[in-house]
């Protein structure tokens, strides 16, 4: 599982964070987390069977993008979704299943 880069948001010796880390990003290829990232990470939450909070927290972070959110973007969200069934649901009996979204009413 990816890991989201925080080697943009470290501090120089002034305590003032820095813009860019360019060999983070310019020489090694790291990039920041994009919606595809936290898709995959959904992905692979589902596939390895994490039972926690985990994909509810990925949601949120997804949401908190959508104001940047090209039409692309939404429109991936979306397709995975329905194509993986990326919903995440746990029953009052603690059973964990993922449905696609036109599987709720």
């Amino acid at each position: 599982m990816k890991i989201p880069f925080s080697g943009n948001r470290r501090k120089n010796a002034d305590g003032k964070g820095l813009t860019t880390c360019g060999f983070f990003k310019d020489i090694l290829g790291v990039h920041d987390v994009n919606t595809e990232d936290k898709v995959a990470q959904i992905t692979e939450i589902k596939a390895i069977g994490v039972q926690d909070n985990t994909a509810f927290r990925l949601y949120c972070e997804l949401d908190s993008r959508q104001p940047s959110m090209l039409p692309a973007d939404t429109s991936y969200i979306h397709d995975m979704f329905n194509d993986h069934a990326l919903t995440y649901s746990e029953s009052e009996d603690g059973s964990v299943n993922w449905y696609k979204p036109s599987e709720y009413l």
